[in-house]
């Protein structure tokens, strides 16, 4: 797993600037996009353009990937399959080598019993998911592409 140059707080804080504070679904979409950045040996900050999204949820978790990888809709590096599910799958453009990575169905439940029983769900989620670990907050697979990623043709 590759080391990223910036830190979980350095994600979490670039990822709140897109909203009014931080929550945990945000913190998922930076956890998902770091854990696949890792795993794909890429680092956003240092290699700039490598990485495609297919993002499947267009709300706060989309907001955390964008928020490590750089890429978006409007730059052509991100496409929105809307199938509501919390996922992603992510694509080392010139490998062509992929990974989905989920959140884990147990992860709400985990958070609730790792903090204090007098915060609220949503308080224990944000904190939970910021240190708990990979395998036990996300779930992942490599994944085969059947075409590469459409790539927007460079300006004319």
């Amino acid at each position: 797993m590759k080391e990223l140059h910036n830190s979980l707080q350095e994600h979490l804080t670039k990822c709140a600037m897109l909203h009014t504070c931080l929550c945990p679904r945000q913190v998922i979409g930076v956890r998902m996009a770091r854990f696949a950045c890792g795993w794909l040996g890429v680092d956003p900050a240092v290699q700039r353009k490598q990485l495609f999204v297919y993002m499947e949820v267009g709300h706060c978790a989309a907001d955390g990937v964008i928020a490590v990888t750089n890429a978006s809709l409007t730059n052509g590096l991100m496409q929105l399959i809307d199938y509501g599910k919390l996922a992603a799958t992510f694509v080392h453009l010139p490998t062509n080598r992929a990974v989905r990575v989920r959140e884990n169905q147990t992860s709400r439940e985990l958070a609730l019993q790792m903090m204090p029983p007098d915060q609220s769900s949503w308080e224990a989620q944000l904190q939970a998911y910021q240190v708990m670990p990979d395998d036990q907050l996300l779930r992942w697979h490599e994944v085969r592409l059947s075409d590469p990623p459409f790539r927007v043709p460079k300006k004319h």
